[in-house]
């Protein structure tokens, strides 16, 4: 996969997950640049943002990537442990009717059992 690539899918989860304004001004510019500009090397974005070099795009990039890489660690996580303790009953199934595989709790919540 492409860098570039990457860095654009690692900005839209972040954009989607948690927006630019939760990002500090440096890592948001270089966000917004990098979509707006998906084919611009390092060296043309730090261009772009003054008269910077490749070093200080490139570890705004990793920190960015960083941030993605815990995001969907904790999406994960999250869709993990839903999973081990949620079972949706099939249709027709009656509120407090005991099964080996599940059973209803009082908070409307199906757990295995």
């Amino acid at each position: 996969m492409n860098a570039a690539v990457k860095q654009i899918e690692d900005i839209e989860l972040i954009r989607q997950n948690m927006g630019f304004e939760s990002l500090n001004e440096a890592l948001a510019d270089i966000a917004k640049l990098r979509l707006q500009y998906p084919e611009a090397t390092l060296k043309e974005l730090g261009m772009m943002l003054g008269p910077r070099s490749e070093s200080p795009v490139n570890h705004r990039l990793r920190k960015l990537s960083m941030l993605a890489d815990t995001l969907r660690e904790s999406k994960e996580e999250l869709l993990r442990s839903e999973s081990q303790s949620l079972l949706i009953c099939p249709q027709g199934w009656r509120r407090g009717r005991s099964h080996s595989l599940c059973r209803l709790q009082a908070s409307s919540t199906v757990r295995f059992m």
